[in-house]
């Protein structure tokens, strides 16, 4: 099983519970215990000292307690004390594989590095303002959608300033259209108006951006050079298929482009309408259970991915057919990561409020800003396991450094009781933990039944084996 995370590998492997002979285990970590509905496990005590020493060679691991009859996934990594994150909203990658995101209750645009690294990119932390300036001197108003162009520049709808904001990658914030809240079409810069926008997607088709005016119910088009226009709507919310103000939306959120045609996608309620660049409306995706808040094109496998908010799912969507089907979720509200352990087994994974996607430049996962607290990976193919990239239940605050890293998979079966612990599982290969980080750990399970999972880690005596 080849697991990846941007560029950054994760190793393979279910590993089987076997211990080699003359084998001496030492240095075990104090067990950590986690509930899979609480996914994180972080390693503060090791071998009596209440920090692992640096540069950790982990070289097995035992896990005990569940008592659930269920397959445990451990998946195994490197961290500090969880990242945190109050609300998470807009999301996109730049070229580099970098992830960034919008705190919009924090006001801030946060940095997700391929190697795990959190910071605060702009934005000052609890304030909301409209100052531009240059990172935590800037200030946004509930910042909301973010896409990335072809120089690596953002782009963020600052929803309460009604205002496009422009970030480039040193954190120079600038306001590249809009001004007060209204309708002022066929302008440049601040001179044109939106009211609270939403989405916003960079079109490498047009050269242009594209903005979902959540408040106006419109589609707008902003050039290179923030000429703005619109491209579709008008005005009025209710469902109608057409052209440019013949159409109409009902509550345009996320969108999404096809660069390969221009084509947009909008997520507009319990539909996905398609726009083409001369405006044309139409509705090839029709009868979510929920309401469609963002939709991502997958331009390879030629399929749209919806984020449902009221149904608590993630959607895989042909547009040519108009049909959709249940990807990740299960119809309930929750916050499980899972894994089917059978080929072509549905994924057990609960989706807790799912607002954006972002899809890996690998294609690997989708990463989901998922209601309050947290950002999930969910894989693209469905054999491999859901993880929490950022946050983690009941902390909606926001803390910046080392995010949890995956370096590889354990797997432990059966049914263990809650003081029986496993025979200790060596690792496929041997993992070095950073300096200064501490080994970290997630869990998926085979079910939707939340367990407690007991987790400790050790270091082989290699003295025992001369």
């Amino acid at each position: 099983m080849a697991i990846s995370r941007g560029s950054t590998s994760t190793k393979s492997a279910v590993a089987k519970a076997s211990t080699p002979q003359a084998v001496a285990y030492t240095g075990f970590s104090q067990a950590n215990s986690v509930t899979t509905a609480y996914l994180y496990g972080n390693v503060t005590s090791w071998g009596g000292a209440s920090v692992p020493p640096n540069d950790t060679l982990i070289t097995h691991v035992t896990a005990w307690g569940w008592t659930v009859n269920a397959l445990i996934l451990l998946r195994i990594g490197y961290g500090s004390d969880p990242v945190a994150v109050a609300s998470p909203a807009g999301s996109c990658f730049d070229s580099a594989g970098n992830f960034y995101f919008t705190d919009n209750n924090r006001h801030i645009v946060r940095k997700f590095t391929k190697t795990g690294l959190t910071t605060t990119l702009a934005g000052a932390d609890g304030f909301g303002n409209t100052n531009d300036g240059t990172g935590t001197a800037a200030s946004f108003s509930t910042p909301q959608g973010i896409t990335c162009d072809a120089q690596d520049n953002l782009y963020v709808t600052d929803q309460g300033s009604h205002r496009i904001r422009k970030i480039t990658p040193a954190g120079v914030v600038t306001t590249f259209a809009g001004s007060s809240s209204g309708y002022s079409d066929n302008a440049t810069g601040t001179s044109a108006q939106f009211n609270q926008p939403w989405g916003i997607e960079y079109d490498a088709f047009n050269n242009c951006l594209y903005v979902a005016d959540y408040g106006n119910v419109r589609i707008r088009k902003i050039t290179m050079a923030g000429a703005v226009s619109t491209v579709a709507g008008s005005g009025s919310s209710a469902y109608q298929d057409g052209s440019g103000s013949g159409a109409s939306f009902t509550a345009v959120r996320g969108l999404t482009t096809d660069p390969a045609t221009g084509n947009i996608y909008v997520a507009d309620a319990l539909r996905v309408r398609q726009v083409t660049p001369a405006g044309a409306v139409t509705s090839p995706i029709i009868g979510f259970g929920g309401v469609a808040y963002d939709c991502a094109w997958d331009g390879v496998a030629q399929r749209l991915y919806v984020a449902d908010n009221g149904a608590f799912n993630v959607y895989t969507c042909n547009v040519s057919s108009g049909a959709f089907s249940v990807m990740w979720g299960q119809g309930a509200q929750g916050r499980n990561d899972g894994y089917s352990f059978t080929s072509g087994g549905s994924n057990t994974a609960t989706l807790y409020a799912p607002f954006s996607l972002a899809i890996t430049p690998d294609r690997s996962y989708i990463y989901l800003c998922d209601g309050t607290v947290r950002i999930r990976a969910l894989p693209i193919n469905q054999n491999l396991p859901s993880y929490t990239v950022i946050g983690h239940n009941g902390n909606q605050s926001t803390t910046n450094g080392q995010a949890f890293v995956p370096m590889v998979d354990v797997a432990f079966g059966g049914q263990t009781t809650a003081t029986g612990m496993s025979e200790p599982v060596v690792l496929p290969a041997s993992l070095r933990i950073p300096a200064g980080l501490r080994p970290a750990f997630q869990v998926a399970t085979s079910t939707t039944t939340a367990t407690a999972v007991n987790v400790a880690f050790g270091q082989q005596n290699t003295s025992a084996l001369e």
